[in-house]
């Protein structure tokens, strides 16, 4: 038996989101560039240090604040919309599959965050989110037999393989509290902050194809795609705490005239770990030519191997560094956030740069633009605000670009704040 459940983040190529949702559609409108920028609730996901920062507002708050991601790729939704209700012609099809065995399989993902409240009253804000992510990997093998069935592109029997097929699920909620301190040295003002974080993990499920085949003639093979997953019998209040933990986040801001600057350091200690006591696990193995199956579930404790690679599925630190400059009518960011290790719960690539801008022709209707990328993605954003008052609403919207194509990002966020 083998697991490779940390390396399926990687191996999927999908996005998913942090562990501390981010709260601010102004973010994700201009690259995720926030780490210098970041003040009040926006701080707790950000950066905490800047709420000992000069120009951190007395108060704000937001509520159910959302963001989204997907992707699929190599073939697009729009690749199959164009023969919707049609047959996908024999050669559209072998273009399709030579396209998914170069880029190693058929990936697709989805992410969600939702912030359900964050608030600041001067240095001290709290933030409470929840982070969804899924990601599957279809193998080449598998969609041949999507495309053609079990006889192939070709017609002729032969075997084919379902390696590379894997898939896996996660939602977490975690609450976190921050508090920056402002340090002051000449005529710059720099200040330190610190997150205290207690993440749950509701709900995993990871599977992946280990040995699936089948013989076109005659009919033989097997099916061999082990699942293992959280709990879900029973009281499914119960069934929320699937594991638990403390983390540290640890930041540092400072500000010279317009120029601002940040340095954060997430899970710089990060206790979470998923309780193996709670999976389960189905090896889903089947044998055609004897008819022997194992479709039972079976305590994941039993199988030390496996419970060990769920155990293993944590959060690790990350590094993020920026800085910014505050015009009178708009605001420029640059931001590079790395990843230290390449297993671990968020996923993502290993660097990622990001640029953003914000303008204000008029001052209660910010615009912003911003992009972000890595080895992975070019992601293009923007975003409109409106702003009466104490109240804000922001929309932001965009696409990541990658080898597969494009595909849609959303988030919105609706505040108020106080100077």
């Amino acid at each position: 038996m083998r697991l490779l459940v940390s390396s399926l983040l990687i191996a999927l190529a999908t996005p998913a989101l942090a562990q501390i949702p981010s709260a601010s559609a102004t973010a994700f409108a201009t690259g995720n560039a926030f780490v210098a920028r970041a003040r009040g609730f926006n701080a707790v996901a950000w950066n905490p240090a800047g709420l000992g920062m000069v120009d951190n507002p007395r108060f704000s708050a937001t509520v159910a604040s959302v963001q989204a991601i997907a992707t699929l790729g190599p073939i697009g939704l729009s690749d199959f919309k164009e023969f919707e209700g049609d047959t996908v012609p024999l050669d559209v099809r072998e273009s399709w599959l030579r396209e998914i065995e170069d880029a190693g399989g058929q990936s697709g993902g989805a992410a969600a965050g939702l912030t359900t409240m964050a608030l600041s009253v001067g240095p001290l804000a709290f933030h409470l989110g929840t982070a969804v992510n899924v990601m599957t990997r279809i193998g080449p093998g598998a969609a041949e037999l999507l495309f053609f069935g079990n006889a192939g592109r070709t017609g002729e029997p032969r075997t084919i393989s379902g390696a590379g097929s894997a898939a896996l699920a996660s939602a977490t909620s975690t609450m976190g509290v921050s508090f920056g301190r402002a340090i002051t040295k000449g005529g710059r003002r720099i200040a330190v902050g610190a997150t205290v974080k207690y993440t749950i993990g509701h709900m995993l499920a990871t599977a992946e194809d280990s040995g699936t085949r089948l013989s076109g003639s005659p009919v033989e093979g097997q099916l061999s795609f082990p699942l293992i997953q959280s709990n879900t019998a029973g009281d499914i209040r119960r069934n929320l705490n699937n594991g638990n933990g403390i983390g540290v986040d640890v930041g540092v801001a400072s500000s010279s005239g317009a120029w601002r600057y940040g340095l954060a350091v997430q899970n710089i200690v990060n206790g979470f770990k998923w309780d193996a006591s709670k999976f389960t696990v189905r090896f889903n193995q089947l044998d055609i030519a004897t008819r022997r199956s194992d479709f039972d579930e079976y305590p994941l404790s039993d199988f030390p191997e496996y419970a060990a690679g769920i155990e293993k599925l944590t959060f690790k630190p990350v590094i993020a560094a920026g800085g910014a400059y505050e015009g009178r009518k708009w605001t420029g960011a640059l931001d590079v956030r790395r990843r230290t290790d390449e297993d671990g719960l968020e996923g993502g690539p290993m660097t990622q740069v990001g640029a953003g801008v914000e303008l204000r022709p008029l001052r209660w209707l910010p615009l912003m633009l911003g992009t972000s990328w890595s080895s992975d993605a070019l992601i293009l954003s923007g975003g409109l605000g409106l702003r009466l008052g104490s109240v804000s609403a922001t929309v932001a919207g965009g696409f990541s670009r990658t080898d597969f194509g494009s595909d849609p990002l959303v988030a919105f966020t609706l505040s108020a704040g106080t100077r």
